[in-house]
């Protein structure tokens, strides 16, 4: 749908309608002209674009978008990277099928590199509207499916189920691939740019952020208490105030972290403790 509306607002332009009158026009050299010349052939950009929007997407851990106006326009404004580049990954496919397409078997190098050659900014500028169009069109569509999908999940026509928490977590250290017993891990931490299990044996490397730990993680046993560790509270020794509304928390393996003022009050408050 994308092609077909650039093409009518492009071909079919005032100022591009005398090829209508044109001694090589007719109704066989127009359809041969859209389906192939530029539909199955931009299949293989559609194809790649696609392709791309799901890696990036993956690369980047951009699967959260806040459900208002502004939430869902920051979430755009993340893909506009890509498709500002994605032409230099498939117009060397594309622009390369519409060449053989055309001047196969001679393939004229003089008019390759005039008039086929990807570095081209006539061409990248010719391809730039309907790769946003398709783009945009793609991400929309697939935000208002999950804005339904949330909906009827969220209907309260049943009562919540019990939630059940994995008593397992996949990990690896230097020796390979582990399974860890969740409620003997003392706290998970990011070090640097790795996210760690930490238990009475060592530290494991895990493929979870903070944030997914917290959301997979029993609440009731497993606390965030600042932007890198979370603790098991069955770990917990003893915490103390620090200074300027943060305080310090101890663990059984005697390691020591700094919590602010909320952080504490949502362990006293599971703990059921008293200042």
């Amino acid at each position: 749908m994308t092609i077909l509306l650039y093409l009518g607002l492009f071909y079919f332009h005032p100022a591009n309608q005398s090829w209508i009158s044109s001694e090589h026009f007719s109704i066989a050299n127009t359809l041969q002209f859209v389906l192939i010349d530029q539909m199955l052939i931009e299949c293989v950009t559609a194809f790649i674009l696609f392709w791309l929007i799901r890696i990036y997407a993956r690369q980047f851990r951009l699967n959260e978008v806040t459900p208002n106006s502004a939430g869902k326009l920051k979430y755009f404004l993340k893909f506009l990277p890509l498709f500002l580049v994605a032409y230099f990954v498939f117009a060397p496919f594309t622009i390369g099928l519409r060449f053989l397409y055309h001047y196969f078997p001679t393939m004229p190098y003089e008019v390759y590199m005039k008039e086929y050659f990807f570095l081209n900014a006539q061409l990248y500028l010719t391809y730039l509207p309907p790769i946003l169009v398709m783009g945009y069109g793609v991400l929309g569509y697939n935000l208002m499916k999950l804005s339904r999908h949330t909906q009827v999940v969220h209907l309260p026509v049943a009562p919540t189920p019990q939630t059940y928490f994995s008593r397992y977590l996949d990990a690896k250290d230097h020796e390979g691939e582990v399974l860890l017993e969740v409620n003997e891990i003392f706290r998970f931490q990011k070090i640097e740019r790795k996210y760690y299990a930490i238990n009475q044996e060592g530290q494991f490397v895990v493929n979870k952020t903070i944030q997914e730990l917290e959301e997979s993680l029993d609440p009731e046993l497993f606390v965030r208490i600042n932007r890198s560790v979370i603790i098991n509270l069955n770990y917990l020794k003893n915490y103390a105030f620090w200074e300027n509304e943060k305080y310090i928390v101890r663990l059984k393996d005697n390691s020591e972290f700094v919590m602010s003022r909320n952080r504490y009050n949502k362990i006293k408050t599971q703990l059921s403790l008293k200042k």
